[in-house]
């Protein structure tokens, strides 16, 4: 169970993470919660899609790394399969958090003291002097990409949804093997409209930078083709391990 904690660099000051670790601890992440500012790396790999939260029917973008719960195509032999790891990977066992004793609200930095990150042998948060380290001045980085980054992402999302412009999508697939398989639950852009949209809702979206995200979404969906290839040579993969033991 996680014990989440305020970093302090006092008590903390002996805790190392493992990077290694860290990455690892995506190997079965079938969605990964990204934000606005990361799409344009991301969606050189990743398909970007959008999910709703049943409780709040409030819109998320998420990469899309498997076709089921833990299932991480772009994660193998121990490593990612990619240039580009998501933030929300990288940031563990770090979070954000609030200090109910700060009169200005301020998020501060937290840590899991249960996370399998920390180890003997990793990368130190702090100087001998209880400075940062440089690993930590990264994460503090990382972190507040994220939090900016949401709060982007989700004007990004309203904007959208103003304009009707999120439709829902299903994935029906059927692999080499014969197995078929259907994915709901996510969403995308609907880029007729976006294209037929009146010239003063474009040119708004443009002057507001939403242009460059919302067709990078699109363009994104072409990777699952290159999912349902990755699934196609893990099932013959398996099939081939079932023969020979």
């Amino acid at each position: 169970m996680p014990k989440i904690t305020a970093l302090d660099k006092t008590v903390h000051k002996h805790i190392r993470i493992d990077p290694d670790v860290v990455a690892g601890l995506g190997s079965d992440a079938n969605m990964v919660p990204i934000v606005m500012d990361e799409f344009l790396k991301a969606a050189t790999r990743f398909p970007i899609v959008f999910t709703k939260k049943a409780e709040t029917g409030q819109f998320s973008a998420i990469a899309l790394c498997g076709f089921e719960t833990g299932e991480n195509l772009f994660y193998r032999a121990g490593k990612w399969d990619s240039l580009y790891i998501p933030l929300n990977i990288l940031r563990q066992p770090f979070f954000l958090g609030s200090d109910d004793q700060a009169a200005d609200e301020q998020p501060v930095i937290c840590l899991d003291l249960e996370s399998q990150c920390i180890s003997d042998e990793g990368k130190p948060l702090f100087t001998q002097t209880g400075e940062p380290e440089t690993y930590l001045k990264t994460m503090q980085s990382v972190l507040a990409t994220l939090f900016q980054g949401e709060q982007n992402t989700q004007q990004f999302i309203e904007t959208l949804s103003g304009l009707d412009l999120i439709r829902k999508m299903s994935l029906d697939i059927k692999f080499e093997n014969g197995e078929t398989l259907i994915v709901q639950g996510i969403y995308t852009i609907d880029e007729d409209k976006l294209n037929a949209l009146p010239l003063e809702a474009f040119s708004k979206l443009r002057e507001q930078s939403l242009l460059f995200p919302a067709y990078s979404m699109i363009q994104s969906l072409g990777h699952i083709h290159w999912m349902v290839n990755q699934r196609n040579i893990r099932n013959g993969e398996a099939k081939a391990w079932f023969k020979k033991s």
